[in-house]
């Protein structure tokens, strides 16, 4: 039992690891990622890793888009605790964070036009 248990831990952590570049290379937030971190959310994972991963879809696509923003921040304040609402919170209030704004994708151009 606990190898298993061992074992989808290390699953997870490599999906978390392979949804990554994902996000970095696309030009819009992946569909597949955010159905990851909802999976992941509800198996009340590593809150850190996941919080760095929703931070960086945030920052590479100027945003997330409102709903699933919102699903993503509910569902994590009711897996880890309302103490997390004040960590989410602190991230929008630095920008790091935030609902999709309307305009171009800064993190697409910058990967574009340096050819990353």
């Amino acid at each position: 039992m606990l190898q298993l248990n061992k074992d989808i831990k290390t699953q997870s952590f490599k999906d978390l690891i392979a949804a990554e570049p994902k996000v970095m290379l696309s030009d819009s937030v992946p569909k597949d990622v955010i159905e990851l971190l909802e999976l992941e959310i509800a198996k009340c994972r590593d809150s850190a890793r996941l919080l760095k991963l929703i931070c960086l879809i945030s920052l590479t696509n100027n945003g997330i888009p409102k709903d699933p923003y919102n699903l993503l921040k509910k569902e994590f304040t009711d897996a880890f605790g309302i103490a997390e609402l004040l960590r989410l919170l602190n991230l929008e209030r630095a920008g790091i964070l935030k609902k999709k704004e309307s305009g171009k994708n800064l993190w697409y151009t910058l990967r574009t036009v340096l050819i990353l």
